[in-house]
């Protein structure tokens, strides 16, 4: 990154410190004597005749490589790291790039995802953390919900995006037992941790989960096995308020 920001510098300082040469300037006309200017006059009347003239300065080119700037942003741009953020963070690093929502379903105060799993597809990644036993991740089929393969910020912008799709109208901020239906019948699902890389699947209402909230409160912290928690939020279950949190796994391979 630092390599980019300095080439982008260089060519910055060469725009705003570059002072192409003046153009010289215009050569003297010849002197005229009299006589040559009254026989000039004499010579072309009153628009006859052909008009002498004066050498115009040779025009000015500015020697800075306009063009070398232009065919090189296109690198200098594909080289930039991409961000995606995380519930008001930006983005995971090479370690933490695997973004689903964890919830608390054993109802200890907190998620973990300490456990680990392999062969299930958290945005590309198959070797990953995973929510500890009795915790769960919310999916659509053997799918957890993370960011689309980077077409979207974050988890909760993705289930929001399908939501949306689906025709539930997300502006109140959450999802309530009926649109939690809805988007069952369309494959939503609750993957209950086992603790050995294993899950059970259940439909969140199936559950007694009856609300989901679509946001979070942006936080900077890691849990014990060190994935980054961009953003907390809460769903009800029996009653009861518990967390939900964005939580970026780390790859485990």
């Amino acid at each position: 990154m630092g390599g980019i920001i300095g080439q982008v510098g260089n060519i910055l300082s060469a725009v705003t410190h570059h002072h192409p040469e003046a153009p010289p300037p215009p050569a003297s006309p010849p002197a005229t004597s009299r006589s040559s200017l009254a026989s000039d006059s004499s010579s072309t009347g009153n628009g006859g005749g052909e008009r002498s003239s004066v050498p115009l300065p040779p025009q000015r080119h500015d020697s800075f490589p306009w063009g070398d700037l232009v065919s090189s942003l296109p690198g200098l741009l594909s080289n930039l790291p991409h961000f995606s953020g995380g519930g008001g963070d930006s983005g995971g690093d090479s370690g933490d790039d695997c973004d689903p929502l964890v919830f608390d379903l054993n109802h200890d105060g907190h998620t973990d995802a300490t456990a680990s799993q392999h062969g299930i597809d958290v945005d590309g990644a198959t070797d990953t953390r995973w929510a500890a036993r009795g915790d769960g991740v919310l999916a659509f089929g053997d799918k957890p919900i993370g960011t689309d393969g980077g077409r979207f910020q974050d988890a909760y912008a993705t289930l929001r995006a399908k939501a949306e799709a689906a025709g539930i109208d997300t502006a109140k901020g959450y999802l309530d037992a009926q649109d939690l239906h809805r988007l069952e019948a369309e494959g939503l699902t609750m993957l209950v941790s086992q603790g050995d890389g294993s899950n059970r699947s259940a439909r969140p209402t199936a559950i007694g989960i009856t609300r989901i909230d679509l946001s979070g409160h942006a936080t900077q912290r890691r849990d014990a096995a060190g994935n980054r928690v961009s953003a907390e939020g809460a769903f009800t279950q029996a009653g009861q308020v518990h967390e939900v949190d964005d939580v970026w796994l780390r790859r485990t391979a």
